[in-house]
């Protein structure tokens, strides 16, 4: 059973849904009490029902599939936004993925279908990157900035086993995202002026919240610690911080042993640096 269900897992992973399926199927009838199958089997049949009629447009780096309603050409051109992002996000963290990486485009309507979690969620990378193509032409840039910030998160995937916290995941694919259009900052300056900071020790839940309010400034409030450490002490310190976490190491020690720093200390740094960031006046390099 558990080597069916490891196999499921691969199936799954690559987009044969089917075999995924088949696997699955199989170790749940050897062994019926393995309960974690119930629910890779829920998820996948919710998500087989879409996608089974995707058509493919992929390369060596990207097995992208997409819904029957959105063109090729404009599969094409998100192909291309994905190999550009392969380029320059990978030259800031050194690391270009070997293998591919499963892009799914959905309408919007089945997108909500298969997305889990808030309703505030605008696309997600749960092993594979899902994006929902806009019926507005003009939310196509957008589009563009929303798979830069997706493939950024795919890369921390890989580079610390999935074991990063999530503010700074979150942190860094905003950072990423910044570079291809202006971030909006305005609940980071409201919470600045009225005092209303999340916590640093409360930032990974309130990306949970089903606030949207909530979750934007802990993004905005994410993207400006990664602003804060990248401005004082370089990128290259906080890849270095990515590759102790897949080890086990937590990232209060990760923090402490290649920045001195308590994660105490960090807030009250970027505290201190944050009313200049908030204004704007920072840009990143």
């Amino acid at each position: 059973a558990d080597a069916y269900a490891i196999l499921g897992d691969i199936a799954y992973d690559t987009q044969e849904l089917a075999h995924a399926k088949t696997a699955w199927d199989r170790a749940k009838q050897l062994n019926p009490s393995m309960t974690s199958i119930d629910e890779r089997l829920n998820k996948l049949n919710s998500e087989q029902a879409v996608e089974k009629q995707f058509d493919r447009a992929g390369d060596v780096h990207f097995d992208l599939r997409y819904q029957d309603g959105i063109s090729y050409s404009s599969a094409y051109d998100l192909r291309k936004v994905l190999d550009q992002a392969r380029r320059d996000v990978g030259r800031d963290f050194g690391y270009w993925p070997r293998h591919q990486i499963v892009v799914l485009v959905y309408s919007e309507e089945d997108f909500k279908q298969v997305r889990q979690g808030p309703d505030w969620i605008a696309a997600l990378y749960d092993g594979k990157i899902r994006i929902p193509f806009p019926r507005n032409p003009a939310a196509l840039e957008s589009l563009n900035s929303t798979l830069v910030h997706e493939y950024t998160h795919a890369i921390i995937h890989d580079i610390t086993h999935n074991q990063c916290p999530v503010w700074l995941n979150e942190g860094l694919a905003e950072f990423e995202e910044a570079k291809t259009r202006k971030p909006d900052l305005q609940h980071l300056q409201a919470a600045v002026s009225n005092n209303r900071l999340i916590p640093l020790a409360s930032l990974d839940s309130a990306f949970k919240s089903r606030d949207a309010n909530v979750a934007a400034l802990a993004y905005q409030q994410s993207y400006s610690l990664v602003a804060y450490l990248d401005q004082t002490y370089r990128f290259f310190r906080i890849r270095r911080i990515l590759d102790k976490l897949p080890e086990g190491t937590s990232i209060e020690v990760a923090l402490q042993e290649e920045l001195r720093l308590t994660p105490s200390q960090l807030e009250q740094r970027w505290q201190r640096w944050l009313p200049t960031f908030a204004r704007g006046s920072y840009a990143s390099r």
